[in-house]
């Protein structure tokens, strides 16, 4: 795909969930569609396509295609950067609802998976196949009534998770033998997973067994998307993935976005946004929105005074 066409497939839709299988439909069933986009007639890409481009994206590339925009904006007199206003949201990560159980059963498959590969390579280890049982064991948490029924259950998941991991070290001792580039990528594989692991077997011992309340910063929510976040907005639902604080100005366009660590407050992000969008805009804007309980109005008042 040209740049031109990727970037406007890119831009039509903002990026969750269903969101290239979304495109892909719309690009293939609006000429509209397909026209913003910049394609050439007849031809539309597939999710795939899209996946693997848009995906090759850096988000340093994104960053400098906006304030290309915003640049471009100012020029044109449709944006001065005198208005802004402040929201947060929250981006939701590929993930199922995370459990002990189910993150357990991921590794254990993952890790079946790896040791199938290994076997490929000419691994020599024995070991046995413990899908069936862990799936089964998860399942049965999931409806089991009671601590003491749950605790027990997970004890057998978790003696099948370590006796799993075990193969998987044993085969990583031995295949740095192999030599060729699929046993290097295949170590790549253990050195990203083992970790994960270990830290799920961890958490797990002491959220169910211990019964030790683990903080969220501490909990790993998902094994192929360990970077998500565990999201709480006041009372309401909670939701797995990313943070954002965004800002946009008097024309409707987006002025800056960052991705934040975390779920820091409101509050605490306002006059560090504030100072990014004075760094774009040379100028700190006449007039800032926020949200009522973000308590950040009088804090932009003593920066205003002061400046």
């Amino acid at each position: 795909m040209k740049a031109t066409s990727l970037c406007h497939s890119a831009d039509r839709y903002p990026p969750p969930h269903r969101i290239y299988q979304e495109r892909a439909f719309h690009l293939e069933d609006s000429a509209s569609f397909r026209a913003f986009a910049r394609l050439p007639w007849g031809w539309s890409p597939k999710k795939s396509v899209l996946h693997k481009t848009i995906s090759a994206i850096r988000a340093e590339t994104w960053e400098d295609i906006n304030r290309m925009l915003l640049a471009s904006a100012r020029q044109d007199g449709v944006e001065t950067g005198s208005v802004m206003r402040l929201d947060s949201t929250v981006t939701a990560a590929l993930i199922h609802e995370p459990s002990d159980s189910s993150l357990l059963w991921d590794a254990v498959r993952v890790m079946v998976r790896l040791l199938q590969q290994a076997d490929a390579l000419g691994s020599a280890i024995l070991w046995h196949d413990h899908c069936r049982a862990a799936k089964k064991r998860a399942r049965t948490i999931q409806y089991a009534r009671g601590r003491p029924k749950r605790v027990k259950h997970y004890r057998e998941l978790l003696k099948i998770t370590c006796k799993t991991l075990g193969y998987v070290e044993q085969a990583a001792a031995q295949l740095p033998l192999a030599a060729g580039p699929a046993g290097q990528l295949w170590q790549v594989q253990i050195r990203h997973y083992r970790p994960l692991i270990e830290q799920i077997i961890a958490q797990t011992e002491r959220r169910v067994l211990a019964g030790e309340a683990v903080q969220a910063g501490d909990k790993l929510v998902s094994l192929f998307e360990p970077h998500a976040d565990i999201i709480v907005k006041g009372s309401r639902d909670v939701d797995y993935g990313h943070k954002l604080n965004l800002t946009t100005g008097r024309s409707g366009l987006i002025l800056d976005l960052v991705i934040e660590a975390g779920n820091p407050a409101d509050s605490e992000r306002f006059l560090p946004m504030l100072e990014r969008h004075i760094g774009i805009w040379d100028q700190a804007p006449r007039q800032a929105a926020v949200r009522r309980d973000n308590e950040a109005a009088s804090a932009y008042c003593l920066v205003t005074e002061c400046s």
